[in-house]
């Protein structure tokens, strides 16, 4: 999914490359970077105008004291108008962003807290470092003396490599190794090295760290002072509702939620305000902050703490670590930063980057959260949506529309920017966001399998250019054999390794493994053959969600190995570019899927631009909403606390240094017209035969000829799809096109995404060991993958089996009196064979017979029942060869647990198993005790002598 430390765009070589001179001196990777206040002067923090923070001698006029300037003119000067801080569009008719300036704090009673957790090496970004700086320069200029600075960042000056950086290629040949084996090591390699900033001392950011700061540095704040809390981090969404959203710090299971934060400020002397400026996932949920109990029981803010986040709770934060879409220096919290360079005020910060920021990230302040709060509980007492409640209000907020209209602009200057047209009401939005998904998701879809399908070329052209050049197969096969670069965390899989101990929910859109006691061995289920699937891997370019948990770890090279992979990686595509121009067709169909997979991911980000926009404008929208209703509606207590929120967001420092002296960068262009991108999806939508496919196994393989090494086995078929109606069936094996059969093993999803619709196809097929030809007749994709049927209630009727028996009997009855737990498993699965001891001890104690059922070959299922691999097995082994008792009880991964009573009705379904989880069969607790060698219902499989381990399940794809 996301390609750590990829930074794309002008500049990413230079950043690598200075990486690579300096040793690791990461302050000066952001030297080259435009758009940012100077770095190159900031490698020495004096030569900001400050002194080092946290420990750092401070040579500032007095121990904690600001410069003598600090109450001079810029202290009273105006919020710049957008002119003035070249921030401006030309037709904008405005003179300034907002009406008044926000009242601008004394330095010297201004403490910062700066928090990059970065979870680990391969998470922990160069933006990251980046933002850190830039705040760290406005704070010099804006007069906060150095020693009140904390910063917290991975893992603090330990001189451990913690921060992952990538080398970007340019040129024609620079994407051939994009999605395949050798992407990671050789195509784009990362490089990890340690954090520094010169003068700063750098704590780790652990739970512990901040604990310390609150309980030694936080207790010498007094009343009147303000804690800036700034962090560019990654964040985790609450399960259970906001109060639980987290920010990830560094290491494993290191994190803060809303709650733990709240009882850290609670620590803080009181009258201390607390301002925050937050850009990891989800951050809205820590606008939540400072609320408290009223006397109505109800909570309202305290306006002890404040703050402007990135994304709502519920969202992703696209600019949390822009050097993986493509870009560089995009996102909240840059732009909130560069516009604080130029304003040093927060509110007026706020509204540039409302308009300035063309990422889908949703600029909030806490007020606007905690104003929706509010409305969702009046309307709830007047028995209304929030949407018709915020609608009285603004109707009334309409009949005097000149007292509103620096909000009214606001959300027209929102609208003009993103080509939208600017709403009175939250109905107006509403309706809109409900539009957007139907082309924006299909649009998504299509990116991914075009992407997969650029991949799987790039994947056989260069697995035939090894097959040619054995010196190159001998040099780069040690980091073949390694994965390629990690997913994001909270990213669906995407081709990598999912971890050993995590339970999977296997199938064609699971991560599968072998088994086998060595966890590494591990295979994916693929996508589907001429269409889009979430499971594709994105090439480099492809814009990836921002993570939302914590994945495993995994080993990322040093310094010395990414040198000499990178090396290798240009000569490698020196050689490898000839290779492909001189085969025949491979150039221009990588051309075509190239293009096809750029178009379509283009036109679905900025159709999350656009919903970003709309919910931008709704924000604005609920608090106008939310402002008339305090007016008019609201209790004296409530509107008091509401004041002492506004003016706790009020926040400004002076500008006391001198300017940055770079120019201001141009903003990122307006986006087309909607229209447009209507175009560029009906150019980009594929044609669809509707079948998962993986490759054949090699029972399916000896019915293959040497014309189709591409052959591809149809692992299932979406019901009423055309491969449906032209008689293809699980099992069956697609060879290709009668005279053309397929060379690639995934060639089948390209075949069928580029067929004209509606035009008939006739494809060669092995149907049950003898060749036939099928004609089918492509049909437009929807955009998503039908749903499968779901699995059957509990109560109904348990669906009939149509099963082949492997090892005892199949039942011919389900309700025979003895209750049944079908155990739908496979070889590979990894969590199916920790589940054994329980289901065994289930079975055992409740007296039921468990049908242990697999949709796999005879010769892959009695290879690993022989194996060893697991020493007892239930004793009844079934088959299903054409899907249909998967498809009949909604099998959407293994294991699942289907309990079925004696009288044949369904009593429980559950899907997954971790050892907290267990087999999910309500009101059953299993001690957990070892089983005994020969359990009741089981049998011993094991054999003297292990035979070689089954080859790994692939992953089936879909077209």
């Amino acid at each position: 999914m996301s390609r750590p430390g990829n930074s794309q765009g002008s500049g990413g070589g230079a950043r690598f490359a200075l990486a690579r001179a300096l040793a690791v001196a990461v302050p000066l990777l952001a030297a080259v970077v435009p758009g940012r206040s100077p770095l190159a002067a900031e490698a020495s923090p004096a030569a900001a105008g400050q002194a080092a923070p946290s420990g750092v001698p401070d040579t500032s006029p007095g121990p904690d004291r600001a410069p003598t300037a600090v109450a001079e003119g810029p202290a009273a000067s105006p919020v710049p108008s957008p002119d003035d801080v070249g921030m401006r569009d030309p037709e904008d008719d405005l003179a300034a962003i907002s009406t008044r300036a926000a009242p601008r704090s004394d330095p010297g009673r201004v403490f910062a807290l700066l928090v990059n957790g970065g979870s680990r090496p391969a998470m922990n970004y160069q933006s990251h470092v980046l933002n850190l700086r830039a705040v760290l320069a406005w704070l010099g200029r804006s007069g906060v003396a150095p020693s009140r600075i904390t910063v917290l960042s991975s893992d603090g000056d330990d001189p451990a490599a913690d921060l992952a950086v990538r080398e970007m290629r340019a040129g024609a040949a620079s994407d051939l190794l994009d999605g395949t084996r050798l992407e990671g090591s050789h195509g784009r390699p990362i490089e990890t090295v340690s954090t520094r900033i010169e003068g700063v001392k750098l704590e780790p950011a652990t739970r512990r760290s901040l604990e310390r700061w609150f309980a030694t540095r936080g207790r010498s704040l007094r009343a009147g002072d303000t804690l800036l809390l700034y962090v560019t981090d990654h964040g985790t969404r609450g399960k259970k509702g906001p109060d639980e959203t987290r920010i990830l710090l560094w290491g494993r299971d290191e994190w803060i939620d809303v709650r733990g934060l709240d009882a850290l400020l609670a620590r803080l002397p009181r009258g201390v305000r607390v301002v925050s400026l937050m850009s990891q996932c989800y951050s809205g949920g820590f606008a939540r902050l400072g609320r408290v109990r009223a006397r109505d029981g109800g909570e309202l803010p305290s306006g002890a703490a404040c703050g402007y986040f990135s994304a709502t709770a519920e969202r992703r934060a696209w600019g949390c670590y822009p050097e993986n879409r493509g870009k560089e220096n995009v996102g909240h919290s840059v732009r909130f930063l560069e516009a604080l360079e130029a304003t040093g005020d927060f509110p007026a910060s706020h509204e540039i980057v409302l308009r300035r920021d063309r990422t889908p990230d949703v600029p909030l302040r806490s007020s606007d959260v905690q104003l929706e709060i509010l409305l969702e509980q009046a309307a709830r007492s007047k028995g209304l949506t929030l949407r018709e409640y915020a609608d009285r209000m603004l109707e009334e907020a309409w009949r005097d529309r000149a007292k509103w209209e620096p909000e009214i602009r606001s959300i027209d200057r929102v609208g003009r920017t993103f080509g939208i047209a600017s709403p009175r009401s939250v109905a107006e939005v509403d309706e809109r966001l409900e539009q957007l998904p139907a082309l924006g998701k299909p649009l998504a879809t299509w990116s991914r399998a075009w992407t997969a399908s650029r991949d799987d070329l790039a994947e056989a052209s260069l697995a035939r250019f090894l097959a040619g050049n054995p010196q190159w197969a001998e040099r780069v096969s040690p980091p073949a054999a390694t994965p390629t670069s990690p997913p994001s965390p909270g990213a669906p899989a995407t081709g990598a390794a999912a971890p050993a101990a995590t339970p999977t929910q296997a199938g064609p859109r699971e991560a599968a493994l072998v088994p086998s006691a060595a966890p590494t061995a591990t295979a994916t289920p693929t996508a589907l053959a001429g269409s889009p699937t979430p499971m594709a891997k994105p090439a480099a370019t492809t814009v990836p969600p921002s993570p939302d948990g914590e994945p495993p770890a995994e080993e990322t090279p040093t310094v010395g190995d990414v040198l000499d992979r990178a090396r290798e990686g240009r000569e490698l595509l020196a050689a490898l570019e000839p290779f492909v121009r001189a085969e025949a067709g491979t150039q221009a169909r990588i051309e075509v899927l190239r293009e096809r997979s750029k178009l379509a991911r283009e036109a679905s980000y900025r159709m999350e631009v656009r919903e970003a926009a709309l919910l931008r404008m709704r924000a604005g929208l609920l608090s106008i909403a939310g402002r008339v209703h305090l007016a008019g509606h609201a209790r004296p207590t409530t509107r008091a606390a509401f004041e002492r929120l506004f003016a706790c967001e009020d926040f400004a420092l002076p500008l006391l240094g001198a300017p940055p002296t770079e120019a201001t960068p141009e903003p990122e262009p307006d986006l087309p017209p909607y229209a447009d991108d209507l175009a560029v999806a009906a150019r980009v939508a594929p044609a669809w035969i509707g079948i998962s496919f993986r490759p054949p196994t090699d029972d399916q393989r000896a019915a293959v000829p040497e014309s189709a090494p591409g052959a591809t086995a149809v692992h299932d078929v979406y019901p009423d799809s055309p491969a449906q109606v032209a008689g293809l069936e699980a099992g069956d094996v697609i060879l290709g096109p009668p005279g053309a059969h397929f060379r690639e093993p995934s060639q089948v999803r390209e075949w069928t995404m580029l067929r004209p619709v509606g035009e008939p196809a006739v494809l060669d097929v092995v149907h049950e060991g003898a060749i036939v030809q099928r004609t089918i007749l492509p049909g437009p994709h929807p955009g998503r993958f039908p749903e499968m049927p779901g699995p059957p209630e509990p109560g109904a009727i348990a669906p009939p089996l149509d099963l082949v028996a492997l090892r005892g009997d199949v039942p011919t009855s389900l309700a025979n009196g003895t209750p049944h737990l079908l155990f739908f498993w496979a070889t590979w699965c990894l969590p199916c064979k920790k589940s054994l001891p329980e289901v065994l001890a289930f079975a055992r104690e409740r007296g039921v017979e468990v049908l242990a059922i697999t949709d796999e070959e005879p010769a892959t299922v009695s290879t690993f029942l022989g194996s060893g691999v697991v020493p007892v097995f239930p004793a009844t082994v079934l088959r299903d060869p054409k899907r249909r008792t998967h498809r009949a009880y909604g099998v959407s991964g293994t294991p699942t647990f289907v309990l079925v009573d004696g009288s044949g009705k369904v009593a429980s379904v559950s899907t997954g198993w971790s050892p907290r989880k267990g087999i999910g069969v309500p009101g059953w607790r299993w001690s957990g005790r070892e089983e005994a060698p020969a359990a009741a219902g089981a049998s011993r499989s094991g054999s003297a002598g292990s035979p070689p381990r089954p080859r790994p399940a692939r992953a089936s794809r879909r077209p």
